[in-house]
């Protein structure tokens, strides 16, 4: 059986997938298995995939391939590779990303040394200008502050952690198809909230490409607004059904909040205060990165019924 089982969804994303498929192929664990799930791309992606593969002729025997007949998207691609993966411990990993050739030795070696359903990692944000550190959470041992911590953690991807697959087994943990952004959030929070024990390397051993102008998140729409807002109330409500709901509330809160902010700026205050009224009482503990200050008093202000001065700060930064 694998040691880790490496899941890699490629669509359209022929100008960065050589590095990707380098920085896999180049890992220093061995007995590794590595899916790739070809979406059905319109571009060169699926002879740069062969090409790469090529030159690493011994890996080839831990490669599985599948090919989507028409595009399914992210979410899917992930759950089909999913569905054939045979490691301990399952990692997810973009196909425009790349990491360091020791990440998933240190991640395994990690895991297993502590007896952790996951570890994790920090990360590095890949700029034109320069790469840029973020520091992941560090686990405090504690199940109910952990999973606070990593709610209110802005990063909470999929791609920096690897996690035991007989917990995607036990609790049925697959991506939601339905929602194409915000769809590591619905996932891993729940994985931290099943996990008995938390592990992270304390170094950056990933970059995420900030340089890819297709990436969905330099496309961020009103679509995604309206995906990010259904990836929280499920998760809110998967809280409700645990009955631990009132743990996490506030972070939950926070999310919300981030999530209709805009909704204040747009005069858009009826639909503001219809999603999860209960978040508004967290308006003014909610900090940066999720609402900075001038958005509270906005959010406080529609909340207590004064929207006409909203209305004029709006027409007068329309204008602006």
């Amino acid at each position: 059986m694998p040691k880790v089982s490496v899941i890699i969804p490629i669509y359209n994303v022929a100008p960065h997938l050589k590095r990707c498929v380098d920085s896999l192929m180049n890992q220093t664990l061995d007995d590794m298995e590595f899916i790739f799930v070809e979406d059905c791309s319109t571009d060169d992606s699926p002879s740069v995939l062969e090409e790469a593969l090529s030159a690493y002729p011994e890996r080839r025997t831990y490669v599985k391939l599948i090919r989507h007949e028409t595009n399914m998207g992210l979410t899917r691609s992930r759950n089909d590779g999913l569905s054939v993966a045979t490691g301990d411990y399952i990692a997810h990993c973009d196909s425009d990303d790349w990491m360091d050739h020791a990440m998933y030795e240190k991640l395994y070696l990690k895991a297993v040394a502590e007896d952790a359903d996951i570890a994790m990692c920090d990360f590095w944000f890949a700029r034109d200008d320069g790469d840029e550190l973020y520091y992941t959470m560090s686990p405090s041992g504690n199940h109910d502050v952990d999973v606070s911590r990593y709610i209110s953690t802005l990063w909470t991807v999929a791609w920096n952690l690897i996690i035991r697959r007989s917990l995607y087994e036990t609790h049925g943990l697959r991506s939601p198809e339905h929602i194409c952004y915000t769809e590591d959030f619905y996932l891993t929070v729940r994985a931290v909230y099943y996990s008995s024990k938390l592990a992270k390397v304390d170094e950056p051993l990933y970059w995420y490409n900030q340089m890819n102008s297709a990436s969905i998140m330099h496309h961020l729409t009103e679509k995604r607004r309206m995906e990010e807002k259904t990836s929280y109330l499920d998760t809110i409500a998967f809280f409700e059904s645990e009955g631990v709901l009132d743990r996490y509330e506030r972070e939950m809160g926070w999310r919300i909040l981030k999530n209709k902010q805009t909704l204040v700026l747009q005069d858009r205050f009826d639909e503001f205060m219809a999603i999860w009224p209960r978040s508004h009482r967290y308006i003014w503990s909610v900090r940066r990165p999720f609402c900075d200050w001038k958005i509270r008093v906005l959010m406080l202000l529609v909340v207590c019924g004064l929207r006409w001065p909203v209305h004029l700060n709006n027409v007068r930064k329309h204008r602006a």
